[in-house]
């Protein structure tokens, strides 16, 4: 999975891995590793992983409560079954924001 640098709010760079990172950077592996897991920053550098592209028809979702987690194999599955749109679970997925319930997340599952 890509990794982005970001510097200022902005996307200076995606790279492949930790190490490309750290050599793009000029940092320490274990550097590259405690930003992206800690999520810190080093001189208004941070690392995230890129999210994956949505599509209409195969990507999974997973939504979160408190005591449970339903796995949904669509978006658009997952948002009829929620009562809301495809572009609303879409922004909640990015946000990381919660559903009206003030409970209930969204995301997409690494594999």
């Amino acid at each position: 999975m890509k990794l982005m640098i970001i510097k200022n709010s902005k996307i200076v760079a995606k790279v492949n891995s930790k190490k490309e990172a750290s050599e793009f950077l000029g940092w320490t592996g274990r550097q590259v590793t405690e930003v992206l897991d800690l999520g810190t920053e080093i001189d208004g550098i941070t690392l995230d992983y890129e999210a994956p592209k949505t599509n209409r028809e195969g990507n999974a979702v997973c939504a979160y409560s408190a005591t449970t987690v339903f796995r949904f194999n669509s978006l658009a599955h997952c948002a009829r079954e929620y009562g809301i749109s495809r572009a609303k679970l879409e922004r909640l997925i990015e946000t990381g924001s919660t559903l009206d319930d003030g409970i209930t997340t969204f995301d997409i599952p690494l594999s």
